[in-house]
């Protein structure tokens, strides 16, 4: 029996594989398996792998696939797969020959609901909502459709988000996304302005004779988003971190996913534990914009979580917030300093001709209040504006008009929450 050469070995052993991760992998291997796979005569591996993931229905035979089947297979396999990969391109839908859109899921069409009740995406946020819908995209791929309106491409197998549209787009108009797929295995996306349906682009993923590929956004890699999706959960923090301390070692907190960042993922999901373990994790989430954050969203004890992080090297200076109060030059600082934030919610507060006080400024105003935290010079924010209200109010003796009224109900008012826990 004559021995086996290097040439009969390599088609054998891809004759045996049918994971295309696998064929990857073995490309990567030596040159030798590489130039196999990448010859016409070894593209066949990959022809027959992707056809076993995506299902003979969503494999087509038009021209153009049988012809790059011949001379880029590779290629072909990989964007029918993933057509999320290629770059889209902006097409004028054909009134004569009009788009069907999807109208049938082709999977369970319960499994949005299955994800809302699971917490799989986070649902509370400015870009993020409940699942909706469900699309098949292939054997191996589905679609799933959120309120946001975000879609995801996710895994049969796992549900496993692989990309999401949240970049593809801009996100400062609200608009409905639609999804269809042509005999020719291209898939086109439909973003339609909201109640405007003549006002709507359409863009077709899929096979390009340039094979153009969308340039990937470290922000939108998948590993990143679904790091974030787990602090929101709260499962494994520590895990979670070191995710995304692998693209930002420096600035980890920096990063965005859906523009927010992993602690306002934490602070939506709503566990104080799971905060207090990603601060444990990495200390300078404890930042300016969690703190807003957490206000805004009303959550007080989140919001002394963060303040009590508050590093006394970088609080200012009692005369800072007197020149705040006093409309002087504010200086640039480092830091967060929720004395600060108060004086500035205060001053917009009276130089405005609004009654009621914000309830950021309300609560701020608490926090301050029950934390204590001193100035860089040792000083509270309850007696730096107890000086300050008694002189401003010094000048406002002989006057009773409404504009001075109204100054002073606003003075009490602060004083009131400022002095409360005293």
């Amino acid at each position: 029996m004559p021995e086996w050469t290097t040439a009969d070995l390599i088609p054998y052993i891809c004759r045996h594989i049918d994971d295309v991760h696998a064929l990857a992998a073995l490309s990567a291997t030596n040159k030798a398996f590489n130039h196999y796979l990448f010859s016409t005569t070894g593209g066949k591996h990959w022809i027959r792998a992707g056809r076993l993931v995506c299902g003979e229905e969503y494999w087509p035979n038009d021209e153009q696939s049988r012809w790059l089947e011949e001379t880029d297979p590779r290629y072909l396999t990989k964007i029918r797969i993933c057509p999320w990969l290629s770059m889209p391109t902006e097409i004028q839908e054909d009134e004569e020959e009009p788009i069907i859109w999807f109208n049938d899921t082709g999977v369970d069409s319960s499994l949005p609901d299955k994800l809302n009740m699971m917490r799989w995406a986070p649902q509370k946020g400015e870009h993020y909502g409940k699942m909706i819908d469900i699309i098949k995209l292939h054997d191996s791929v589905s679609i799933i459709i959120s309120e946001a309106p975000v879609s995801y491409f996710i895994s049969h197998k796992n549900n496993k988000l692989l990309k999401d549209t949240f970049n593809f787009v801009d996100r400062s108009t609200k608009h409905i996304e639609s999804w269809a797929r042509s005999i020719q295995g291209n898939i086109f996306w439909r973003i339609q302005a909201l109640y405007q349906e003549r006002n709507h682009t359409v863009y077709q993923f899929g096979i390009r004779q340039d094979k153009l590929l969308l340039p990937t956004h470290r922000t939108s890699k998948p590993k990143l988003t679904r790091a974030c999706w787990s602090a929101y959960r709260g499962d494994n923090v520590k895990d979670a971190v070191k995710e995304i301390r692998s693209e930002f070692p420096a600035y980890p907190y920096l990063l965005k996913c859906h523009n927010q960042c992993m602690a306002q993922h934490v602070i939506n999901g709503g566990s104080l534990n799971t905060l207090k373990e990603l601060l444990q994790e990495e200390p300078n989430f404890a930042n300016e914009d969690t703190l807003f954050f957490a206000i805004h969203e009303r959550r007080e004890d989140m919001a002394e979580l963060i303040v009590s992080k508050t590093n006394p090297n970088k609080v200012c200076q009692s005369g800072l917030i007197w020149s705040i109060l006093t409309n002087q030059l504010i200086l640039i600082r480092e830091g967060f300093d929720i004395n600060l934030s108060c004086a500035w919610y205060f001053i917009q507060w009276i130089n405005d001709s609004s009654v009621l006080m914000s309830d950021n400024m309300r609560l701020s105003c608490t926090i301050c209040a029950k934390m204590k935290i001193p100035t860089a010079d040792g000083r509270q924010l309850v007696d730096i504006m107890r000086e300050y209200t008694t002189q401003f109010l010094a000048n406002y003796d002989d006057y009773e008009d409404e504009s001075t009224i109204l100054l002073r109900y606003k003075m009490k008012s602060t004083m009131e929450l400022l002095t409360a826990y005293e």
